[in-house]
């Protein structure tokens, strides 16, 4: 984070749609993706094609990113005097 900004490491095809995002927005997505079932995101891998120990590697990374945009919180800054 830097700010009240997230700042995500994402080289993909439109990296510039990952820039700028709030904690409040990276918060609100991740509730989204919190009301799908561990099922459910596997399902998603398993439709694209990957094997099973990609799927289930995969969903595994997809809860704990998810875990960790619900927890974030705004950094506190020190004022400077």
């Amino acid at each position: 984070m830097k700010g009240d900004r997230v700042v995500l490491h994402f080289g993909g095809k439109n990296s510039g749609l990952m820039k700028n995002i709030t904690i409040q927005d990276a918060q609100w997505i991740g509730s989204l993706l919190s009301q799908l079932s561990d099922r459910q995101i596997r399902d998603a891998f398993r439709a694209a094609n990957y094997t099973p120990g990609q799927i289930n590697l995969l969903a595994g990374e997809v809860r704990e990113r998810t875990n960790e945009l619900l927890s974030l919180r705004p950094a506190v800054q020190i004022g400077r005097n």
